[in-house]
């Protein structure tokens, strides 16, 4: 049986207050970018397509390197919580974890796959974000329209973009904090994972489906299962009280 020590039903994971906090940083970033681009355009009076196109990416790009720098640095951060609660799972299910201090290092292969990722899915973003406020600038100054209904035009268009930003945020800590338990289980030899989900009032049926479920390590679904996922894997360990 798995043992896995005091569990919140609600919040296996304990990240769901840095998730709902992250989640509300990544979209402020990305709707301060977007103002800043419409601000220069609507008090610049500018309507020369190419010009209009030249500052969206000048904003943008300023945001991107922003936003490249905070999920980085909350990718690190979430690395080492999750090290930390693996090695709370696996002592509460008895297995023996020495005593360290100071950061735990995971695996170059690891940090690289999650830094990429979230690389990517920024950069993939920010170009989205570009095309959109682009476009809906240069046919809100073409027909002549004013600072509020400018920027409603383009809050219109980039209302995807700014809830992606948001869900990337929450989706890429749950990636990161359930591939490095994993990382960790595999290291103490762990060959079966349960799966939890948060049981609460947003439980979807795929989550509420494989709750419970036992898997070997090698081959269970994938979690996150989807995105904004809340569901983690918990070491199993035959025998454990």
């Amino acid at each position: 049986m798995t043992s896995p020590g005091r569990i919140d039903p609600r919040d296996p994971s304990r990240l769901r207050a840095t998730e709902e906090r992250r989640a509300r940083i990544a979209e402020r970033d990305i709707k301060e970018a977007v103002d800043a681009a419409v601000k220069r355009v609507i008090e610049g009076n500018i309507t020369d397509p190419k010009t209009i196109q030249a500052i969206v990416q000048e904003e943008l790009g300023r945001y991107e390197s922003v936003a490249s720098d905070r999920y980085r640095s909350w990718t690190s951060d979430t690395v080492q919580r999750s090290v930390l609660r693996a090695e709370q799972l696996l002592r509460a299910s008895g297995v023996r974890i020495d005593a360290a201090f100071g950061p735990r290092p995971i695996s170059p292969q690891l940090r690289d796959a999650l830094t990429l990722n979230v690389q990517n899915q920024i950069e993939s973003l920010t170009a989205s974000t570009k095309a959109k406020v682009t476009s809906a600038l240069i046919e809100s100054m073409s027909a002549g329209d004013g600072a509020k209904a400018a920027a409603k035009r383009v809050s219109e268009a980039t209302g995807m973009e700014r809830s992606r930003a948001s869900l990337i945020a929450r989706t890429e800590t749950m990636r990161a904090y359930n591939q490095v338990n994993e990382d960790q289980f595999r290291k103490h030899d762990i060959a079966s994972v349960e799966w939890l989900a948060a049981i609460d009032e947003r439980t979807c049926d795929v989550c509420g489906a494989h709750h419970g479920q036992r898997y070997p390590i090698d081959n269970h679904p994938e979690v996150p299962a989807h995105p904004n996922c809340r569901c983690i894997l918990v070491p199993v360990i035959e025998g454990a009280v």
